[in-house]
């Protein structure tokens, strides 16, 4: 680790400076300034692949199947039981249509069509060039976790993006390193949970934290889990494998103050 001043960029900041809209990583941008060495880990590349940028490979793919804009504003209306893709899928409409994505009125296609168009084009970059910003942000990406190191770029085949996540590996304790990286910092994820415990009214993703952490901590480090105890606890894995001496930049304060709290490590709202 370098001895410059170090800042560790976590799921949400990561996102924030690669995919939103220029407002929000302008923020990002300035929070960084007074660091010199940015910092990310494998765990959180996944996390934002797993969990942000499948969002976008998914509508891609749906729009393919669609004939025209309405079509796919009617999958997006069905989202409604997937609050998180749909606030993403949101997001993306709103950045698509600020970047004057007109329509061409000389333009013999219907008006709907030219936008369904228009907007694919726009996914196609918004995955491809995301992929790669997300890679090259960070000076430096550790792995005390043992996260998956066959991470591979979305791909698009002519009939659609894949990305195989193997998702179906995670849990087995043959296959990930989570458990035995959990065993072996018994005591700062005892102290986590015990922080976690503590708080009053907690909300619903910090209760489910809490009982996810339990199922980690409780099982024996040769045993497979359940794969969701690892998404579930993420940002309690992330500040764990935050280095003491590099600050944690967030806009999620108020699930990571608790985290780092109980660590005794350094944490920066944007």
């Amino acid at each position: 680790m370098s001895d410059q001043p170090a800042v560790f960029l976590e799921s949400t900041a990561l996102i924030d400076l690669v995919f939103k809209d220029l407002v929000t990583q302008n923020r990002v941008l300035a929070a960084l300034g007074k660091y010199s060495h940015k910092v990310t880990s494998r765990y959180v590349l996944y996390e934002v692949c797993r969990g942000y940028l499948q969002n976008f490979i998914q509508l891609y793919n749906r729009s393919i199947q669609c004939h025209n804009y309405a079509d796919l504003l009617a999958y997006t209306r069905r989202l409604y039981m997937k609050p998180h893709m749909l606030s993403s899928v949101l997001e993306c409409y709103e950045q698509f249509f600020r970047a004057g994505n007109l329509v061409d009125l000389d333009n013999a296609l219907p008006q709907n069509v030219q936008v369904l168009h228009h907007l694919r084009a726009f996914l196609r970059r918004h995955i491809r060039q995301g992929w790669t910003r997300m890679h090259r942000i960070a000076d430096e990406v550790i792995n005390d976790v043992g996260c998956r190191q066959d991470l591979r770029p979305p791909i698009h085949d002519g009939a659609g993006f894949k990305q195989d996540l193997k998702t179906s590996r995670c849990g087995q304790y043959h296959n990930c390193e989570l458990k035995l990286y959990v065993h072996n910092n018994l005591q700062p994820f005892s102290a986590l949970l015990k922080q976690l415990q503590a708080l009053h009214n907690p909300d619903h993703e910090t209760t489910r934290r809490v009982r996810a952490m339990r199922e980690l901590i409780r099982k024996k480090k040769d045993t497979d889990f359940a794969r969701n105890d690892c998404w579930h606890t993420s940002d309690a894995i992330i500040a764990q494998e935050v280095p003491y001496n590099v600050t944690v930049l967030t806009s999620n304060a108020n699930h990571y103050l608790p985290l780092v709290t109980a660590l005794g490590k350094a944490m920066e709202n944007y």
